[in-house]
């Protein structure tokens, strides 16, 4: 009897279950990930699945790319963050994560290669965030892809599903979803499970998340963050939030290198989400508890030195409201410290000044306190002193060409007695003027732009028709990010990126061959850096912006090339940029004419000619002509960098963005034809008949070949006609 009831409780265990049991049974198991993304309040998101009851978490590698802080939502609505990445395996998109809980349901995992083509399969994932969602179908079979072999479903993959599990219905998984690259209608593609099986068999990884998080790290060669806080960089500003540490939430980011000899003046610009919140400038630090700080507090400005740990050894030197505070606003801050004294400005405004004596060495920075969570942009050190402000000329110049004439306060009262018995007539009367200073103001703003526009096309010009070896490509196309970035502060970058190079530099040996040279940049960009191209948003505009590839250590070919490329200087490498068509490469010439290509992109590997022929061949679909391998000028990949832009701007649709593009393109490469007659018709389309004109013109006095004359020419004709009817006196 015994002898038949272990016979039989087998085949009573393997018995299948249904979808519906296999999903309610799985579902626990299930849980939802989500990555930050490259934007504020942009996340990735995926699925994942737990495989052990300790906390550890299947999902793509792609779903949470490198240095993403990551976080996971339990079938419960419970939220975990991510406390390691466990084990990775970029090759077959996986990675395995842990999260600090015990007593997790998991899933169980069969060898793909039990599955028989046909059976039944169930998959739960997350589309497009709906969570816990199930779909059925049937395994169709196993294909190649890039030499790994990828389980082929009849079953729809969405955003949002990858890192799912596929399980057979006996609920044990036979594999891991997978949309990357990978996804036609109607028909999905899933990771095998034996890869899983053999990263979860390796060693692990183990990168705790304060090494994992490159995406917005702030540059310790520049900055030293104290008493805890989370500090960001993103796009030229620096961020904070969390409460710090230190007594009162007290969190520090002081700059590394001093102000040195007085006078010496150190600014910042601060924006606060809280405005019962405290955030500011730090001067006079000693590198820890003492410093002095000038903030706004509860709506109030601050003075206060800070002579210890806690409130007992703080002093509060002045704290007053201020008219000169802008709330829920950019307001910048100031302090102008000398010898005997220091004045505190807001927003230009001298607000306090206060005697002193101060440390030989004090260092600067900023400050945050309690649950604040801020913004900050343009810091600045000013050696000497005050800079020289506008001449009163100047000044009376640009006020009587912005003035507007407008009833004082004290004029109000006696506006609305004036006018008492008029207000059917009087406040139609009054919304027209707020409309027409409205229109004045969009008016302004637009002409900011044009003048902003302008001085960033200038600044492309004149960088760009400099001699070959003077061009910088970072200073470059940092003044690309700028035509998006009006703010950006791009000699703090520059700072920021010499450091890099001069710390590369001292580590190089004078006995170091061209070849070992190249293989402690590699090791320094990608390895100690974290530089890696963008997988999960290539198309994203942050990845063309230098400034976001430096802060996220993220980018496209070519950015990553250009930072490549230009630390290459800094020994001698004399890298060059090779342009395919769809991708883009460094190289380094040889004694002997050769060029090694060398994809930035995928972790500076050294490709062979009919590899990167290949890599052509699949973006593009045409065959690699021997002249695109030839090395491009810098010109010539800032024009590219701003093509790239172009393109994104074309797929959003975004016809400001365009004409900004093309205006810089044609400020770059004056014979840029396609660019001419691209600007030509967006100007006509938006009335600026003239300008259509200037750049047709141009075309036909030097009759490019690859532009359509004829066209043209009709073009011109349509134009001259339009511009008739405007002014038909002329």
């Amino acid at each position: 009897m015994t002898i038949f009831l272990n016979i039989l409780i087998p085949l009573v265990v393997a018995q299948p279950l249904t979808v519906e049991a296999v999903a309610e049974q799985c579902k626990p198991a299930i849980v939802v990930v989500t990555a930050k993304g490259r934007t504020e309040g942009k996340e990735g998101l995926g699925t994942g699945f737990f495989i052990s009851k300790d906390g550890l978490i299947v999902t793509n590698y792609h779903v949470i790319s490198e240095g993403r802080m990551i976080h996971v939502e339990t079938q419960d609505g419970k939220e975990y963050p991510v406390i390691e990445v466990h084990a990775l395996d970029r090759e077959n998109d996986l990675a395995i994560l842990k999260i600090e809980k015990t007593g997790c349901p998991f899933l169980e995992i069969r060898p793909s290669g039990q599955a028989k083509a046909g059976s039944r399969i169930v998959a739960i994932g997350n589309p497009h965030g709906l969570k816990h969602s199930v779909v059925a179908g049937h395994l169709s079979g196993t294909r190649d892809f890039d030499g790994r072999k990828m389980l082929q479903l009849a079953i729809p993959i969405e955003p949002g599903n990858s890192g799912g599990p596929v399980m057979d219905l006996e609920k044990k998984v036979i594999g891991i979803l997978s949309i990357k690259s990978l996804v036609t209608e109607n028909l999905g593609f899933a990771i095998q499970s034996e890869s899983l099986i053999q990263l979860k068999g390796a060693r692990p990884a183990r990168i705790p998340m304060k090494a994992w998080l490159t995406v917005g790290a702030i540059n310790e060669e520049v900055w030293e963050s104290k008493f805890g806080g989370q500090w960001r960089q993103r796009a030229g500003k620096l961020l904070v939030e969390n409460p710090g540490e230190g007594f009162g939430g007290r969190a520090l980011l002081l700059r590394k290198q001093g102000p040195g000899a007085f006078p010496y003046e150190v600014e910042v610009e601060l924006r606060m989400r809280e405005e019962n919140g405290a955030a500011g400038l730090v001067f006079d630090s000693d590198g820890n508890n003492c410093h002095y700080g000038f903030y706004p507090s509860s709506g109030q400005m601050r003075l206060t030195r800070f002579e210890g740990p806690d409130v007992y050894s703080w002093k509060v030197l002045r704290q007053e409201p201020s008219k000169f505070y802008r709330t829920g606003e950019w307001n910048h801050l100031k302090v102008l410290a000398e010898k005997e004294k220091f004045t505190c400005f807001l927003n230009g405004e001298n607000v306090y000044e206060e005697s002193w004596t101060p440390r030989q060495k004090g260092v600067v920075g900023l400050a945050k306190f309690r649950h604040t969570t801020a913004e900050f942009k343009g810091f600045q050190i000013r050696p000497g002193g005050p800079k020289p402000g506008p001449s009163k000329e100047e000044v009376n110049q640009v006020a009587r060409f912005l003035s507007t004439p407008f009833p004082g306060e004290s004029q109000i009262a006696d506006r609305v007695k004036g006018l008492k018995g008029k207000e059917i007539t009087a406040l139609p009367m009054i919304q027209e003027k707020i409309r027409g200073l409205e229109a004045n103001i969009a008016g302004l703003n637009r002409l900011r732009q044009e003048i902003h526009q302008a001085a960033v096309a200038t600044k492309l010009r004149e960088i760009c028709s400099r001699e070959e070896k003077e061009i910088s490509l970072v200073e470059a196309c940092m003044w690309v990010a700028k035509i998006d970035r009006p703010d950006l502060d791009i000699q703090s970058y520059l700072d920021d990126f010499r450091l890099m190079g001069e710390k590369l530099k001292k580590r190089a040996s004078p006995k170091w061959t061209a070849m070992e040279k190249l293989q402690a940049l590699k090791e320094y960009f990608h390895k100690e850096k974290g530089f890696h191209g963008s997988q999960q948003e290539y198309y994203n505009r942050a990845n063309s912006y230098l400034p976001e590839v430096l802060d996220d250590r993220e980018g496209l070919p070519i950015t990553l090339a250009v930072l490549f490329i230009e630390l290459g200087n800094y020994l001698d490498l004399n890298l060059k940029g090779i342009g395919l068509p769809g991708h883009f490469l460094a190289g380094l010439p040889g004694e002997k004419g050769q060029m090694s290509l060398i994809d930035v992109f995928d972790g500076s590997k050294i490709i062979s000619q009919k590899e990167a022929e290949k890599i052509s061949l699949d973006i593009t679909g045409e065959p690699l002509s021997p002249p695109e391998l030839n090395p491009v000028t810098k010109k010539q990949i800032v024009f590219r960098v701003l093509s790239n832009l172009l393109g994104s701007a074309r797929k959003e649709k975004d016809e400001v963005a365009i004409l900004r593009f093309l205006d810089c393109m044609l400020a770059v490469d004056n014979e840029a034809h396609e660019a001419r007659g691209a600007r030509a018709g967006i100007r006509a389309k938006n009335g600026h008949l003239h300008g259509a004109l200037e750049d047709v013109d141009h075309l036909l006095k030097t009759k490019p070949m690859s532009i359509d004359l004829k066209k043209i020419g009709e073009f011109r004709s349509f134009l001259l006609e339009q511009m008739s009817k405007e002014n038909p006196s002329k």
